[in-house]
């Protein structure tokens, strides 16, 4: 869809994606050393950042990869970025409804936001228990969307002399390789979202993510954007006896 748009657009992950850009640049997000030499390898200045690298829940990785990956390399990438960035550009990140219960886990989530080191991370994790089971605040792929969310909202203020806007989109079940992870993991309550709101696509939150990056949103700051067919609402609601 940026392509569409006549984006100029550089990409950076593990492998170079199908989708030709205009430049790639071999990022491991797990690992901080690989985030410092990717922002060093950038040229030239940017009007956006979008932070869509994750990974999912489950064996596949550990507690403290899934933190690194999802929140620790996303946040020093794009503090490594931000110089790069124009004045009024847009950073978007990728969080996930899995997430939406971050203001009842506010004591760990201080915590954790405070860890600079990559070091540390698995240490705290190990201290403080977190896990890699189903769907609760101290699992870690929820955790992680967590922390994404209220580093958002902390961090949306910091930029706001050059106009930089930082917000989020947390997206619900969606149709990608990694769906079967989170249906595996989650259990029963991924399969009755899904049989009750569906699956959505990767455009559905595309689309969100392209207009947080454009100048229609320049008054959107700090937000957490669902797109998720309501389940966040319900699910909020019914927390609240509403």
């Amino acid at each position: 869809m940026l392509l569409d748009a006549e984006a100029r657009v550089t990409g950076m992950d593990l492998r170079e994606p199908a989708i030709g850009c205009e430049r790639f640049v071999m990022l491991d997000q797990g690992d901080a050393a690989s985030v410092d030499a990717a922002v060093q390898a950038l040229d030239g200045r940017f009007d956006g950042l979008c932070n869509i690298a994750g990974v999912p829940p489950g064996d596949r990785f550990t507690p403290a990869q899934i933190l690194k990956v999802n929140f620790y390399g996303l946040r020093r990438l794009t503090l490594g970025v931000e110089p790069r960035l124009n004045d009024g550009a847009a950073v978007v990140s990728v969080a996930s409804a899995a997430g939406m219960g971050w203001m009842n886990n506010l004591d760990r989530i201080r915590t954790f936001l405070a860890i600079d080191d990559f070091d540390a991370v698995e240490p705290a994790v190990a201290r403080h228990g977190i896990h890699n089971e189903g769907l609760v605040s101290q699992a870690a792929y929820p955790f992680s969307k967590e922390l994404v969310i209220a580093w958002t909202m902390r961090h949306s203020g910091d930029g706001l002399a050059r106009g930089l806007r930082v917000n989020a989109v947390s997206p619900g079940a969606t149709r990608t390789p990694i769906l079967q992870d989170f249906v595996d993991n989650f259990g029963e309550i991924v399969q009755e979202r899904i049989a009750d709101i569906g699956i959505g696509s990767p455009e559905d939150a595309a689309r969100a993510i392209l207009f947080l990056l454009s100048h229609e949103s320049t008054r959107i700051n700090g937000a957490n954007f669902p797109v998720d067919g309501g389940v966040s609402a319900r699910a909020m609601s019914g927390r609240l006896g509403l």
